[in-house]
């Protein structure tokens, strides 16, 4: 990925996390990503079928999955914002919830 010119950010487990400019045509640079990681892993494992899914987000996060706009085009994905509470429990402004 960095030969091709990515910035690679992270890997977490079986996921590569790589950066793009904001104003990137996501489509072409996901498919360019998927391209070549199977390439790659073509040298590591040549009779196995290799398969890579994508998504674009300002933010890892392991729900994110691929949303594309009316005209097929990537876009970013974001997480949805979380929901209130049912009752009327409030959260200390600093505590930290683990889910």
């Amino acid at each position: 990925m960095w030969r091709a010119g990515y910035r690679i950010v992270n890997f977490v487990h079986d996921e590569l996390l790589v950066e793009v400019p904001a104003t990137a045509d996501l489509t072409a640079a996901a498919e360019d990503v998927k391209r070549l990681m199977i390439l790659g892993m073509r040298d590591v494992l040549p009779d196995m079928r290799v398969g890579v899914d994508y998504s674009a987000s300002d933010r890892w996060h392991k729900s994110a999955k691929a949303v594309y706009d009316a005209d097929g085009r990537l876009r970013l994905w974001r997480p949805e914002p979380p929901t209130p509470p049912a009752d009327d429990t409030a959260v200390a402004p600093d505590a930290v919830i683990d889910g």
